[in-house]
Order: C-alpha cells, then sequence, then structure tokens
C-alpha cells in the first residue's frame, strides 16, 4: 500500500512541475469519460432498456425482403398489409405505420413537422 501512495505523490508532483502535459492529460480523461458515458447512455436506451408499451417483448416488426436489392429490406404495400391482416390468425393485433413530412401553417408562417399515417388498431398493437 505504501508503494501507491508513493507512486500518486510521483505521479502528482510531476503533474505540478509540468501543467501543460497536466491540462492535455486531463482533458483526455474527461473527453474518454465523457464519450464512454454517452455511448452507454444510448445503448441502454437503445438496446437494454424495456420499450414503453405493455408486453413490449411481443411487439415484432415485419417486412419482406427484396431480392432484387440484394435482400433489403422493405415496407408492405396497403393492399398487401390488408391482405396479410385479414388473413393473419398468429397476432393480437396488426398495425401499419409510415413516416412523413407534413406543412404546418401557423402563425409564424409555415413550418416543417414529422408524422406519420397509421393504420386503425396502431394504438391497441402497441
Amino acid at each position: 500500500m505504501s508503494t501507491l501512495w508513493q507512486d500518486l505523490r510521483y505521479g502528482a508532483r510531476t503533474l505540478w512541475k509540468h501543467p501543460s502535459f497536466a491540462l492535455v492529460a486531463i482533458t483526455a480523461l474527461a473527453l474518454g469519460i465523457g464519450a464512454n458515458t454517452a455511448i452507454f447512455s444510448i445503448v441502454k436506451a437503445v438496446l437494454l432498456s424495456r420499450l414503453p408499451y405493455k408486453d413490449s417483448e411481443r411487439l415484432m416488426m415485419l417486412w419482406e425482403s427484396d431480392v432484387k436489392r440484394g435482400g433489403a429490406q422493405t415496407g408492405f404495400s396497403y393492399p398487401r398489409f390488408t391482405f396479410l391482416r385479414s388473413q393473419q390468425q398468429s397476432f393480437d393485433a396488426i398495425a401499419a405505420y409510415t413516416t412523413r413530412n407534413f406543412n404546418v401553417i401557423g402563425p409564424q408562417g409555415p413550418i416543417l413537422v414529422q408524422g406519420a399515417h397509421i393504420s386503425e388498431d396502431f394504438f391497441r398493437a402497441t
């Protein structure tokens, strides 16, 4: 334990003698800790936390694979979605959505708002 204290005192003396190196070292530590904190916060929110829905582990997203585009995932057309909804027996509810931008005119003029078109069972499914 005495060796640890000697090493810490030596490190503090060295940093005190070279303030520019101390500034670089402290900045590097701060950036590293900040980056790790930010990345962990994103990973926790996206991958580790449950979705804020009842029975969120039962939610699924379906799509088609487009062989002509090398297996790219694409959404269903609305006629195909209605056909699948009428034929499916495995899900409690099935819903569709597509994102879209809308122009809303207010007192300050038009603004661009992001929104979505959703099917009638969307809120029942979530």
